[in-house]
């Protein structure tokens, strides 16, 4: 029973915490996101990486690509290159709605810089049909403030010699900062790693009191 107990507490441990699905953007320079549809289950998080050029993360409507969706997520502009540190961007997946994104530096979301969390099976609201349609956009929005709607952090720099992905232990973020949540997907704030560890020991001292 006690052991049945522990297991449970874990796997409910291990539900909080989730699994963090990293997308590059800009590998070796291109108007790209890697990858750019990704699977994310709720308590999960997508980590941006920030590797060269100067771009951005937006969420956007479907039927609007390369305009933000009122109340989405920004991450606000990050330069990058060989050698600087790597800014992310990293937000909370609270629901497996279709999340759609795009860059809103100079034409870069006409040019296909766009993407999909969770891109609904059977659905006709393909990524093949929002980049056709992003690049008859006539504008390329940015919003009027930000960053928000996630959380901020960096790279060592280190990390990026190459300006492709960063691995290994250089791959730890120093610092990160909070910011605004978006009013859709953020029914809850990020859960830190430290908070997520503190979670994980008080379930494991719950099970062996069991």
């Amino acid at each position: 029973m006690q052991l049945t107990s522990t297991l449970l507490l874990l796997s409910a441990a291990s539900t909080v915490m989730g699994v963090k699905h990293v997308v590059k953007v800009s590998v070796g320079g291109a108007l790209a996101y890697e990858p750019n549809s990704i699977p994310a289950a709720v308590g999960d998080t997508v980590e941006f990486d920030f590797l060269n050029g100067n771009h951005s993360v937006v969420q956007a409507p479907f039927a609007g690509p390369c305009t933000p969706s009122p109340g989405g997520f920004f991450s606000g502009f990050h330069p990058g290159g060989p050698g600087k540190a790597i800014d992310t961007f990293t937000i909370d997946i609270k629901d497996t709605s279709a999340i759609w994104f795009y860059c809103a530096q100079a034409k870069h979301c006409q040019s296909g810089m766009v993407g999909v969390i969770n891109v609904q099976a059977g659905s006709n609201k393909t990524l093949e049909a929002f980049t056709a349609a992003a690049k008859l956009a006539p504008n390329n929005v940015a919003p009027p403030t930000g960053p928000t709607g996630g959380v901020l952090g960096q790279i060592a720099p280190a990390a990026n010699n190459t300006g492709g992905s960063a691995t290994g232990s250089t791959g730890v973020k120093p610092t990160s900062t909070s910011v605004t949540p978006p009013m859709s997907n953020s029914a809850m704030g990020p859960v830190s790693v430290s908070q997520a560890g503190g979670l994980l020991s008080m379930l494991l001292v719950a099970g062996l009191l069991l």
